[in-house]
């Protein structure tokens, strides 16, 4: 009896062991894909009538329009595809767009100049911009949506870190999250929850 026991308390850290090696394991190969991804943006709402010989052109006049005033202009797409459709969207929906820059610093120059809503040509205004994230990494920032309304609302600023953390500006310091957890108890301390 006391044998099985033994042997009981014995898989049970085995599995367990294996079980964080499976999680860490997981969360580095996430990081590694968002890293091949740090290029990359995700636009929502090119018509589909903008086809494969017409699309480059189409990205690149959208880059360019964006880059205008930074005087940025000899760059290059370094590839370019239409995201297969996924199965809850409608047919009519245009299926979103994946574009890899050459470097990180050309995609955080346009989300940086995205920002501030620039005006754009008619053809342009309705696209939506996206970094282009891992489904594990998507489903993590989900997590923190009720939080990050409540600071929307009392006009609290924060930026999304890399690999994978939430940074938020108050008080003239920066406050670090990794759960969604942490930041609500943080915000309950500063009793953010209530009337703004």
């Amino acid at each position: 009896m006391m044998q099985t026991e033994l042997k009981y308390d014995q898989i049970q850290t085995t599995m367990t062991d294996l079980q964080l090696k499976v999680e860490k394991l997981e969360s580095k190969l996430n990081d590694l894909e968002d890293r091949s991804r740090r290029s990359n943006i995700r636009i929502r709402n090119i018509p589909e009538i903008v086809n494969d010989p017409t699309l480059k052109k189409f990205l690149m006049d959208y880059s360019e329009s964006l880059l205008a005033e930074t005087g940025l202009k000899d760059f290059e797409l370094e590839r370019f595809h239409r995201f297969p459709r996924p199965r809850n969207i409608a047919e009519p929906s245009p299926r979103d767009v994946i574009v890899k820059f050459q470097s990180f610093y050309l995609k955080n120059k346009i989300m940086g100049i995205l920002k501030n809503k620039p005006v754009l040509e008619h053809r342009f205004k309705d696209l939506k911009i996206f970094p282009d994230l891992s489904f594990y990494t998507r489903s993590w920032r989900k997590g923190f949506s009720q939080e990050l309304s409540t600071l929307r609302a009392r006009e609290v600023k924060y930026i999304w870190g890399f690999p994978k953390c939430l940074r938020i500006f108050w008080q003239e310091k920066t406050e670090k999250f990794i759960t969604s957890d942490s930041l609500r108890k943080w915000m309950e301390e500063k009793h953010m929850f209530g009337a703004a």
